[in-house]
């Protein structure tokens, strides 16, 4: 039994010990009490009896007029009394009523807030065993070799028009579920100017792909382009020129319902020659809807 319980069980109690040691509700008799003129009536009916007049001692009639006073004041006090007390057991029970709501009300909250919590934890839990499929960029084939192609010269001189790249990557489904692909790939191309990048990307040439990912597993692929000398001399010589690998993968879980939107992995790669120094960086860019995952 709850704490509230107890409390409320013992309120009931005191009220009914309370009630059954006060004196009972009077009578409709007692509390109509006779007049000073029945007193006289009904005294004189008694001497009639008696063959003595009622009013031969008027001692007497006082006597029974002070009796019946008495009589009525003690009725009125008596009603007085289980006044008081019938007035403060309502109370009482007004306060264990009010008590009670409250400890219901505060009841249903703790059950709404245990709702809550075991609906976060079923998403929580969603969340950690769904399928997530990632991408990894290994390297891009040919990249560093763009290096030797600063020197204008030398590179009319071994007549080179036109150099190859290809970017060797990776996705993997790194969730405990398998993945349902039905829509994705991965492309590269020459972009001349990064801050002239469209808010969306283009995925043009990307097409449905039904694969199933198991976990842990990783899918390799390869992205060939083909770039002209210009292409090599703006990457050199502008730093806002870059080579972008980017692409999506639409896919489901088995935890997710037919009618909900699949899941989605957005990604963005650019590779870049800094004019400071020698070398070159690849990283994560674009604008932000090039890189998001659902």
């Amino acid at each position: 039994m709850r704490w509230w319980e107890k409390f409320l069980t013992l309120v009931a109690l005191t009220l009914v010990v309370i009630l059954s040691t006060q004196s009972p509700i009077p009578s409709a008799e007692k509390l109509v009490q006779p007049s000073p003129s029945d007193d006289v009536e009904k005294l004189q009916q008694r001497s009639a009896a008696t063959n003595a007049p009622a009013y031969a001692d008027p001692s007497k009639a006082q006597e029974t007029e002070l009796a019946a006073n008495r009589e009525r004041h003690n009725a009125k006090d008596r009603l007085s009394r289980y006044d008081f007390w019938s007035l403060l057991a309502q109370y009482l029970i007004f306060a264990a009523t009010l008590i009670y709501a409250c400890v219901a009300i505060s009841q249903l909250y703790a059950i709404h807030r245990q709702a809550d919590l075991a609906q976060k934890t079923l998403t929580m839990l969603g969340m950690a065993e769904r399928a997530w499929v990632a991408f990894d960029l290994e390297n891009i084939d040919g990249f560093s070799d763009l290096l030797s192609h600063r020197s204008p010269q030398r590179v009319r001189s071994l007549g080179i028009t036109i150099v190859g790249l290809t970017a060797n990557y990776s996705l993997i489904n790194c969730g405990k579920t398998p993945a349902h692909v039905d829509f994705g790939g991965v492309l590269m191309r020459f972009v001349a100017d990064i801050d002239e990048l469209p808010q969306e990307p283009d995925y043009r040439g990307i097409g449905e792909i039904p694969v199933i990912m198991p976990p842990g597993r990783p899918v390799n692929g390869r992205t060939p382009i083909v770039l002209l000398y210009e292409h090599v001399q703006s990457l050199l010589n502008n730093p806002k020129s870059a080579i972008m690998v980017y692409g999506a993968v639409r896919y489901r879980d088995v935890l997710s319902e037919a009618s909900h939107a699949p899941h989605e992995s957005r990604f963005c790669y650019l590779a870049q020659f800094p004019p400071e120094r020698e070398g070159f960086m690849v990283k994560v860019g674009g604008p932000k809807s090039y890189n998001h995952y659902t």
